[in-house]
């Protein structure tokens, strides 16, 4: 509370979605570089990414304001097979409960994950 108490969110909150988009990609970029999957994988169908905001209350109210706009991730990961690409996903925040689900079609039939987050 001492350190970001000290802070002041920013009036527009594109501006607030910008600083956690940077910061993600930023962490995208080492996640990438330190994987040695290469040769590795099995049935290579697509890549989820959800992607958590340690936030709460107040604070998560306003980011889940910012991001309710942003389309679902997706991206190619070019050249190789693994990691596969990223097919869907997105940005949550911690300020309530979460349920996810995707669809991968391949490998000889249709492969559905459900997933969720339980806040404390």
């Amino acid at each position: 509370n001492d350190t970001l108490a000290q802070g002041a969110i920013p009036e527009d909150l594109g501006l607030l979605l910008d600083l956690i988009l940077d910061n993600i990609f930023g962490a995208l970029g080492l996640l990438v570089n330190n994987i040695p999957t290469f040769g590795l994988g099995d049935d290579v169908l697509g890549g989820g990414l959800y992607i958590g905001v340690g936030a709460k209350g107040d604070l998560a109210a306003l980011i889940d304001t910012a991001i309710a706009e942003v389309p679902p991730i997706t991206f190619d990961i070019p050249i190789v097979s693994l990691p596969p690409d990223i097919d869907g996903g997105g940005i949550f925040t911690l300020g309530s409960n979460k349920t996810f689900t995707q669809t991968f079609s391949g490998a000889g039939g249709t492969h559905t994950y459900g997933f969720a987050l339980t806040k404390n």
